[in-house]
């Protein structure tokens, strides 16, 4: 189980985590809103080239938000995420400007879904236990965002 310090920022539920750097080879500490309204993971766009990817062969798609309908949105998959001690692998996530919002990541439910997850407010404190192998993480060559554990998150029984 990972205990993660919590706390609220601009009425956002929010925690540091680590993405990969492809250039300095190494994790990255980040600060990251919780959002379980978000179905797929969220990172701004300077953000993810600062870590080395390449975003001009990025995949598009389309997300929904409150007032605003369908927005088209670019999308790619990252090498690993480190949650405290768990690493996730390979991440599919939707990349934008995320300049007007108080963090450069929004974890959403295509990871979320993949813990158990406990929120201690008296104490600030956020607790997952992970629903899935963390020995087998999913390398970035052998990853596809439609049957891969942190891919895509579709809704069923619509």
């Amino acid at each position: 189980m990972v205990e993660l310090d919590m706390e609220f920022t601009l009425g956002n539920l929010c925690v540091n985590i680590f993405l990969w750097s492809r250039i300095e080879n190494r994790f990255v500490k980040t600060y990251a809103i919780f959002d379980t309204g978000a179905h797929t993971t969220h990172i701004d766009t300077i953000g993810l080239e600062n870590l080395g990817y390449n975003l001009e062969n990025a995949g598009t798609g389309y997300i929904s938000t409150v007032g605003s309908g369908n927005i088209q949105i670019n999308n790619t998959v990252i090498d690993n995420i480190k949650i405290g001690d768990f690493e996730t692998g390979a991440v599919f996530v939707n990349f934008s400007d995320l300049s007007d919002t108080n963090a450069p990541m929004i974890i959403g439910m295509n990871i979320i879904k993949e813990f158990n997850v406990t929120l201690d407010f008296k104490n600030m404190k956020m607790f997952l236990l992970p629903n899935f192998d963390i020995n087998n993480k999913i390398p970035i060559e052998n990853f596809s965002k439609y049957n891969s554990r942190f891919g895509m998150w579709v809704v069923r029984g619509q």
